[in-house]
């Protein structure tokens, strides 16, 4: 997306639910979003991550630990201190953000800095697999503002969580069994075919999606430092970083999409 683009005119009102962590239980989430299959925003659930409650992931302090490491940033990998400067930088209509799905590999103390929030942590059925076998399920993720991936369902069926520690990002989610406008999945849903960037997309159907006359009303979040996002199994999402952003996302299986 341009540079001259306003990202404020995406940032409105949000139709998704949100929740308070300290007024939901496990057993209250499960059976009213997970086993429905309803996405939600859960508020206060990593307020104690020393990720966030000691600062531990702000740029600074991610720097000064990690700033040598290199991480996977699109097609290339960058030490965390080429990527900021990258990040703070760029202008780009398609800026390239850093997606790593090793780091806890690369750099064993990220993982010792959050954890799995409650939710989705008691029953996860991917975290029984051997680890020789387990598909990848987890994922450090910096954003530069107007960054984003374009419209996908996480794989082999699973649900998802992404916590925010820092910045901003627009959601858009569709339902199953409905695919976006502009998005054109093949027969076995391996390969799909949309506008070459997220801000196309925005710019081209962004509108028409939420007009009273489309046939199904997206969900809309604007996800908050604090805030996790729940994302069931099989929904189509995409997020618009609205500001640079610092995150960790996990695919897990509960009982409700193990079939």
């Amino acid at each position: 997306m341009g540079a001259n683009v306003d990202l404020a005119m995406f940032d409105e009102d949000e139709t998704i639910e949100r929740i308070k962590a300290s007024e939901v239980s496990v057993e209250g989430f499960v059976a009213r979003y997970d086993r429905e299959n309803v996405p939600v925003v859960i508020e206060g659930a990593i307020e104690h991550w020393p990720a966030v409650a000691e600062r531990l992931w702000s740029k600074d302090a991610l720097v000064e630990r990690h700033g040598a490491t290199r991480f996977a940033c699109g097609l290339a990998d960058l030490t965390l201190g080429e990527y900021f400067q990258y990040s703070a930088a760029t202008r780009e209509e398609v800026p390239i953000y850093l997606f790593d799905k090793a780091f806890g590999e690369k750099e064993p103390g990220l993982v010792d800095e959050y954890e799995v929030p409650e939710y989705f942590g008691r029953e996860d059925f991917f975290a029984e697999l051997a680890a020789d076998v387990r598909p990848r399920f987890r994922w450090f993720l910096i954003w530069p503002a107007r960054s984003g991936s374009t419209f996908h369902k996480d794989p082999n069926y699973t649900s998802a969580w992404n916590g925010l520690v820092s910045g901003k990002k627009k959601w858009v989610l569709f339902p199953p069994p409905y695919t976006p406008p502009g998005v054109f999945p093949s027969g076995d849903g391996w390969d799909v075919t949309a506008p070459l960037s997220l801000a196309s997309w925005f710019l081209n159907f962004y509108a028409d999606s939420r007009s009273p006359d489309a046939p199904v009303q997206p969900v809309l979040a604007v996800q908050k430092p604090g805030d996790v996002l729940f994302i069931p199994a099989q929904w189509w999402h995409t997020a618009l970083n609205l500001e640079e952003s610092i995150a960790v996302t996990q695919n897990y299986v509960s009982q409700s999409n193990l079939p």
